[in-house]
């Protein structure tokens, strides 16, 4: 996932609205009652 996070982030950049100077994801994947589940929070620099 590192490999594509800075070349995906370049991409969206384009599309994107401004919402702040700085922003992060953090994300992981998850195995509930046998599923996998992709789980994300985007946070910025008010938390």
């Amino acid at each position: 996932m590192r490999r594509y996070t800075p070349g995906f982030a370049k991409r969206w950049n384009r599309f994107a609205t401004p919402a702040g100077r700085s922003w992060r994801v953090d994300e992981t994947d998850l195995k509930i009652r046998g599923r996998c589940v992709y789980l994300y929070q985007a946070v910025d620099r008010a938390g």
